[in-house]
């Protein structure tokens, strides 16, 4: 009726050379794929090259018959359009939202410069955390920023072997010796 009733929205990177209807045929299977729901239409603004097999697979996936559709004109025309101008306005506020987060981020970065009186904006920030139940089972963490973004693949954890009781600054130095000894080594 011409009412939004739902809305997944999913960023492709690295499409832009891409064929619309190579990246619409791709994006139906990783989608559909995993999704829970098939719907008995799917409406699109161009046909995918392998429509005909989508629209097997799909009926297969469904246990009944789904068309997938390139409308020209009347209702569903409009629906494609309607869709395509709600993107494109979500798009736009991503953008926004993007710059906003950067900008906040460099502001961010140039105070930690002017607090701890850097000569210049740190790029990377590593942060260090010793954790311990009573001075035993000791575990250093490291956290890592790059361009105040998280970089959760370079957090690391270091098992404290020294056994220095409940000795915080002991701990921390073994785990902060032997990252810079690391650092040193590539």
């Amino acid at each position: 009726r011409g009412k939004v009733v739902g809305r997944d929205q999913h960023l492709l990177v690295g499409v832009q050379d891409e064929a619309e209807e190579e990246v619409l045929g791709s994006f139906l299977g990783l989608f559909y794929g995993s999704a829970p729901y098939v719907p008995p239409a799917v409406l699109l603004p161009k046909l995918p090259r392998e429509a005909v097999l989508l629209q097997e697979w799909l009926s297969r996936r469904r246990g009944r018959k789904v068309e997938i559709k390139s409308p020209q004109r009347g209702e569903g025309r409009k629906l494609v359009e309607m869709v395509a101008q709600n993107a494109e306005e979500g798009l736009t506020q991503s953008r926004v939202k993007w710059l906003a987060d950067s900008e906040k981020t460099s502001a961010a970065l140039e105070e930690l410069r002017e607090s701890l009186s850097l000569p210049r904006t740190p790029h990377r920030v590593e942060c260090y955390d010793i954790s311990n139940i009573r001075g035993t089972l000791a575990v250093g963490s490291m956290v890592v920023f790059q361009d105040g973004r998280a970089r959760n693949s370079e957090y690391r954890r270091f098992k404290v072997k020294s056994g220095a009781g409940i000795d915080d600054y002991a701990m921390m130095r073994e785990v902060l010796t032997r990252r810079f000894r690391r650092l040193a080594l590539i």
